[in-house]
């Protein structure tokens, strides 16, 4: 990826000055030519400029990603930061590797924004848990500063710094410090080398953390959070990955979280996540940072491990004890992102993500066998350290310190009255201070229960026990579990004892195992309860999700009414007996409970007797006129098209019927025209371009990578879009319960968001943008054959502007 380099004032001067005005919302054309005036000023503008250079290249002398800090002024007790604008300020980082703790960097203050102050750093890995110590680390806070905040960040690139990818680092802590374990400890201990030992990897198998590499990266590689997501992007970067892995030999084993924990006791950290991703959602809606996956990522995922044959498997809860289970079986490393795993005993040890450099491959001396530089976390490190600290004690650390979903304010006390030893610690964070002294504390102890007898002291008596028996039940979470994954690996044997004292069909559990079925249906069976993934949509509007009930309805019935035991009474009804799910979706910017309610008696197409037991006893032939009913549309409308068309075609004339605001042509085309690119682009990529059709799929390439238009997010185009994806995730989720009574779709290539945009907007402007496709007469037939399929399931007059002519003819009678 190109990115954008200035260096010092030039950079500072260039770069903010434009910034700031795009953050203002003032016209992005005064910030190029802002910039392009600050860069006349130096005398150092590129000779491959153009005349009206966008943002992204001016002055471009190299690739390097710059990561830009907003810090807000601190209070003070002698003065501010504004009056230090032209001076050093310096900072602190967890990543030891290429954040170097206490460098100083350029800061400025810029007069648009009193009180904000800016930093600028080179930043080849970011590391989104950064941490800014400024008491500590500026050269003038113990005089004037006491305390500096990170208001925003962003990552400057030659793509363009004001696009949407620049994600704000507050949002990117929120997200990640929310999943993913212990907050703290990961920065902690990589500030820490001695923790570590650096691999060549090579020749091994690794066990990977599937719902933390998808994550990862997605969002690692910059690609689109506004519009829906970009899949085929993803898709390459995933293939990528794992095309890295095997030039070095490296074998991967994914393996995948599935439902949520049927004890509740995640329920409230499952709540604060969603309500962290409404709020997040919004900010990418009005062209701020946030970190919301598109609706589909997890499923593209998967679709690709089984296009390219990696080894995964969906457990039946959260996969991090079997993942450990596994990796000690084997002896081989985990990768991941979680600190969780800084406290497993892992003999072959845990590599976190961000050091892992499969993008820089090295070679080993005097041969061509390649490796991907690691480093490597190992528990006996970190336990040498504080006094060879018995391992057993490293779970009390982790629940003391409050993972992500434990919190004991009576604990307040214990920490409130211990003296900590603290040693030398080298972070003046006093999260990673009180880690440290909490270490050599524990360290004095030769078990866990000696340490335990110690911590009660401090606590008041009538909580003694009940806190003994919280600690000791959280301690068991980070125990390997009693399941054997290498039986599914070798075998294809699944057996978990939780999953099977739900007594669920083995068809429905080899399903989920095998990532053919959704944790979205397990969860609505084993909990009546289920997520509904906010999407960056019109907050002001009813949510996407909406459009979607009559189809998570056919779902609820097919799965619940299995048994008497299913059926509850409703609340809003005493005479009727119904089937009850409990959806989490958002209202405006509120996350709201609501009981999805499905009566017994309204059988809809569903025979009375259908339900999931006996799913496998009816024809897939039943199963299609079940499918197509729940959707409306009829098998006459799908007969011409080819079988891989046939259910995004349904699904897409379902979207039409019931989207709000309705869908119109230029919607409708676009849509359609970013399915036939993704066909364009399958055969391109499978058969090799020819001239002429290459010369077409370039048209669109260049029409998604247009630069300075849509400053801003077409609210309304972004929540009919966001509809056709519930409808596609719910359709999918339905298919799959039916057994697949119509072939799953492509995903990889089936949406692209950046191109759905921009030629609904190049649609609205001139309809002429069919023309696109002259010049590929089978992918312009393919575009009338699915356009004539939807169009043909509404009324001709549909897609018609209804006219307000008449009130201006009477005006003109008059």
């Amino acid at each position: 990826m190109s990115a954008l380099t200035l260096t010092g004032d030039v950079f500072l001067d260039t770069v903010l000055g434009a910034l700031v005005r795009v953050w203002r919302k003032e016209d992005l054309s005064i910030a190029h030519s802002q910039t392009q005036s600050r860069a006349n000023r130096t005398g150092k503008r590129n000779s491959q400029e153009t005349e009206e250079p966008s943002f992204a290249t001016a002055n471009i002398k190299e690739t390097q990603t710059h990561q830009l800090f907003v810090i807000s002024k601190a209070t003070s007790t002698g003065g501010s930061i504004t009056q230090h604008a032209h001076e050093d300020v310096k900072y602190s980082a967890g990543n030891s590797g290429s954040w170097a703790t206490g460098e100083s960097l350029p800061g400025r203050q810029v007069d648009a924004f009193p009180g904000l102050f800016f930093l600028i750093r080179p930043s080849p890995s970011v590391d989104p848990a950064l941490e800014f110590a400024g008491t500590q680390h500026n050269p003038y806070s113990r005089k004037t500063i006491s305390s500096l905040q990170v208001l925003d960040s962003h990552l400057v690139t030659g793509d363009d710094p004001t696009k949407d990818h620049q994600h704000g680092m507050k949002d990117m802590l929120g997200s990640l410090n929310c999943r993913m374990g212990i907050p703290g400890l990961m920065t902690y201990v990589k500030a820490n080398n001695q923790f570590f030992d650096s691999l060549k990897l090579r020749d091994s198998k690794i066990i990977i953390d599937g719902s933390n590499l998808y994550y990862r990266l997605y969002f690692d590689s910059y690609l689109d959070l506004q519009h829906g997501g970009d899949y085929d992007a993803f898709t390459d970067f995933v293939q990528a990955f794992f095309n890295a892995l095997s030039a070095c030999r490296i074998y991967p084993y994914v393996v995948l979280d599935g439902g949520c924990d049927p004890t509740d006791k995640k329920l409230e950290t499952h709540k604060q996540r969603a309500k962290d991703k409404i709020r997040m959602a919004h900010s990418l809606s009005q062209g701020r940072g946030g970190t919301v996956l598109p609706l589909l990522i997890r499923d593209v995922f998967i679709q690709v491990l089984h296009s390219i044959r990696v080894p995964f498997i969906q457990c039946f809860l959260e996969a991090d004890r079997e993942i450990v289970a596994l990796a000690n079986h084997w002896k081989c490393p985990v990768l991941t992102y979680d600190s969780d795993f800084c406290i497993f005993d892992l003999n072959g040890g845990y590599c976190p993500a961000s050091d892992f450099q499969w993008r820089n491959m090295g070679t080993i001396k005097g041969t061509q066998q390649s490796y991907i530089p690691a480093k490597c976390f190992f528990v006996e490190k970190l336990c040498s350290h504080f006094s060879n600290m018995n391992r057993a004690l490293l779970p009390l650390f982790a629940v003391l310190n409050g993972n992500d979903y434990i919190t004991i304010p009576a604990l307040a006390a214990f920490f409130r009255n211990v003296k900590f030893p603290i040693g030398g610690c080298s972070s003046h964070s006093k999260k990673h201070i009180r880690m440290q002294g909490l270490l050599n504390w524990l360290s004095g102890f030769k078990d866990p229960a000696e340490a335990m007898e110690n911590i009660l002291k401090y606590l008041k008596k009538h909580e003694q026990n009940d806190i003994k028996d919280l600690l000791s039940t959280h301690m068991e979470d980070y125990k390997p579990a009693n399941v054997k994954l290498e039986d599914f690996f070798q075998n294809g044997l699944y057996e978990c004892d939780l999953a099977l004292s739900f007594n669920l069909p083995d068809w429905f559990l080899d399903g989920l195992a095998k990532g053919q079925l959704s944790p979205f249906l397990g969860d609505v069976l084993v909990l009546k309860r289920t997520f509904l993934f906010v999407q960056v949509e019109n907050m002001q509007r009813v949510s996407a999700h909406n459009i979607s009930k009559p189809i998570r309805r056919a779902i609820y019935r097919l799965l619940l009414n299995s048994s008497s035991g299913a059926a509850q009474v409703s609340p809003t009804n005493k005479q009727t007996k119904v089937l009850c799910v409990n959806e989490f979706d958002r209202t405006e910017q509120t996350l709201k409970k609501t009981a999805a309610e499905v009566a017994i008696e309204d059988c809809g197409v569903f025979p009375n007797n259908f339900f999931v037991s006996k799913i496998t006893k009816e024809t897939l032939s039943e199963h299609l006129k079940l499918l197509l009913g729940v959707l409306e549309v009829k098998s006459s409308i799908l007969d011409p098209l080819r079988s891989c068309w046939m259910f995004p075609v349904a699904i897409t004339c379902f979207w039409v019927d019931h989207c709000e605001p309705k869908v119109k042509l230029h919607h409708l085309y676009a849509l359609l025209m970013g399915m036939v690119y993704g066909e364009m682009h399958r055969i391109i990529s499978s058969q090799g371009p020819a001239e002429k059709t290459k010369a077409v799929f370039d048209q669109f390439l260049k029409l998604k990578e247009r630069k300075g238009q849509n400053k801003h997010l077409d609210l309304d185009a972004a929540h009919i879009f966001c509809q056709w994806q519930s409808c596609l995730q719910m359709g999918l989720y339905l298919n799959q319960l039916l057994r697949f009574p119509l072939p799953e779709p492509d995903l990889t290539r089936l949406y692209n968001g950046t191109l759905v945009h921009r030629l609904c907007h190049e649609f609205k402007s001139s309809p002429a943008t069919k023309d696109l496709l002259s010049r590929w007469p089978a992918m312009e037939e393919l575009f009338h054959i699915l356009l004539l399929a939807v169009t043909s399931a509404v009324p001709p007059d549909f897609f018609q502007n209804k006219s307000k002519s008449k009130p201006k003819k009477n005006r003109k009678k008059k």
